[in-house]
C-alpha cells in the first residue's frame, strides 16, 4: 500500500514537472514566434514605405557624389548593412527623424545589425591570483553613407558604440578569456552624427582663413585681459591642428551655432577627445567598508578624479588668443540609492578600486564652462 501511494505521488510529480516544462517550451515558442511576426509586419510595412530603397545596403556600388550634403535636420532610411532589411533603430528615431516615405529620404545609412559591429579594446582587468583577464570592449559601426537618387556610396565613417560595463568582481580561474562588451550605437549618436554632418556641410564653405585658426593654435599669455561675452554667443569648434570642425559641434545647443562665417564671435581650438588628450585630475576621496564572506575587514580609500581638456578661445578677426578654457567631464554619478549628482557613489565596480573616473567632456560640458567663465 504505502509503495502504490510512493508511486502514485511520485508519478504524478512527474506529471506536473512534465506538465511544466511543456508550458515552459510552449511560452518561449511562442514568444518567439510574436517577435517573428512583429519583425515580418515591421519589414513589410517599411517596404511598402520605401520600396526599392530597402535594397541599397544589399550590394553597395562603389563611387559616389563628391559634394554630397547631409543636412543638420535630414531624415535617413537606415538599413541593415548587407541585407534588404530595414534596421530596427528606425522603430525608435524621433518621429521629426524618420522619412514618411520615399520622396522624403534624405540619405541611406547601412548600418550592422545591433550586437555586431568591430570590437575595440577599452581596456584589461586584472585579478589576482590567476592570470587570466577580463577584455572591455566596445563594438564601433562602420557605416555607410548612399545617395538615395543615384543609389551610390558617397561617405563612410564610423559610430563609436556604447562604453562598455566595468570589469566584473571574479573571474573563473580556468578557460577562455572573459569579454566585456558594451552596446550599439544608440539613436542619440545617430542624431549627433546627423546634426554633425549638416554643419560641416555648411561650414566647408566659410572663409578659408577662419577655418585654419586652430592649425596652429594660438597660445594664451597669462597676461590677456579678462575676456567677456554676450549671452548665446555663436561659437566655431574647430580641432586643434587641422581645418576640420571638432564633433563637439555635434552637441552644441542649437543658439550658439553660427549660420554663416560672418556670424562667429569665437572661434575654440580643442584636441580631439580621447585618452591621449584628456587630463584627469584630483577631484575627492571616498571611504569604502571593505568584506569578504560577510565578515569585515575595514575600509579603503578610493581617489575620484575628473577629466578635462583645455581649449583656446581665438578672436575671429585678428586670431590672437584671447583666453584659455579648462573644460571638465561631466563626473561620476552617486548610486541612485544616494540621491543622484557628483560625490560618492554608494558602492564600485571591481574596475575602480585604483580610482574612480569620470566621463570625457562633450559639447555641453564645453558650454557649461564657457557660460560660467565669460558669459555677463
Amino acid at each position: 500500500m504505502v509503495k502504490k501511494v510512493f508511486n502514485f505521488i511520485l508519478f504524478g510529480f512527474v506529471g506536473i514537472l512534465l506538465l511544466f516544462l511543456a508550458y515552459m517550451i510552449f511560452s518561449i515558442v511562442s514568444e518567439n514566434q510574436e517577435k517573428a511576426d512583429e519583425k515580418r509586419e515591421f519589414q513589410e510595412t517599411q517596404v511598402a514605405l520605401y520600396g526599392d530603397m530597402t535594397t541599397l545596403c544589399e550590394n553597395v556600388s562603389p563611387g559616389g557624389v563628391g559634394d554630397f550634403v547631409i543636412a543638420g535636420d535630414a531624415r535617413p532610411l537606415i538599413l541593415t548593412t548587407d541585407t534588404t532589411e530595414v534596421h530596427e533603430i528606425m522603430q525608435t528615431l524621433p518621429a521629426d527623424r524618420v522619412p514618411s516615405g520615399e520622396a522624403d529620404v534624405d540619405f541611406v545609412m547601412c548600418l550592422p545589425s545591433a550586437g555586431t559591429g568591430t570590437r575595440v579594446e577599452i581596456g584589461r582587468c586584472p585579478y589576482e591570483g590567476t592570470e587570466r583577464e577580463a577584455v572591455r570592449y566596445r563594438v564601433d559601426a562602420d557605416i555607410t553613407v548612399i545617395d538615395p537618387v543615384s543609389g551610390t556610396m558617397v561617405m563612410t565613417d564610423v559610430l563609436e558604440g556604447a562604453e562598455p560595463p566595468g570589469c566584473p568582481f571574479s573571474i573563473e580561474e580556468s578557460g577562455a578569456t572573459q569579454a566585456v562588451v558594451g552596446g550599439s550605437p544608440t539613436t542619440a549618436t545617430i542624431a549627433t552624427w546627423i546634426e554633425l554632418q549638416g554643419f560641416r556641410s555648411v561650414a566647408s564653405g566659410w572663409d578659408a582663413d577662419l577655418l585654419s585658426l586652430c592649425e596652429s593654435p594660438p597660445e594664451a599669455e597669462d597676461s590677456l585681459a579678462p575676456m567677456e561675452a554676450s549671452e548665446d554667443p555663436k561659437i566655431l569648434i574647430l580641432e586643434s591642428g587641422t581645418q576640420s570642425v571638432h564633433e563637439w559641434m555635434g552637441n552644441l545647443g542649437d543658439a550658439w551655432i553660427p549660420d554663416a562665417s560672418e556670424d562667429v564671435d569665437f572661434v575654440v581650438c580643442a584636441p580631439p577627445i580621447n585618452a591621449d588628450t584628456v587630463e584627469d585630475f584630483f577631484a575627492m576621496s571616498c571611504e569604502f567598508m571593505v568584506s569578504s564572506g560577510g565578515d569585515f575587514q575595514g575600509s579603503e580609500t578610493i581617489e575620484v578624479y575628473q577629466r578635462a581638456v583645455t581649449v583656446v578661445v581665438v578672436d575671429p578677426s585678428s586670431g590672437e588668443a584671447l583666453a584659455e578654457l579648462v573644460v571638465e567631464g561631466s563626473p561620476r554619478s552617486v548610486d541612485a540609492l544616494g540621491g543622484g549628482g557628483p560625490g560618492c557613489p554608494q558602492t564600485i565596480g571591481a574596475d575602480e578600486f585604483e580610482a574612480i573616473y569620470g566621463d570625457y567632456p562633450t559639447g555641453r560640458n564645453f558650454q557649461g564652462a564657457f557660460n560660467s567663465q565669460f558669459v555677463n
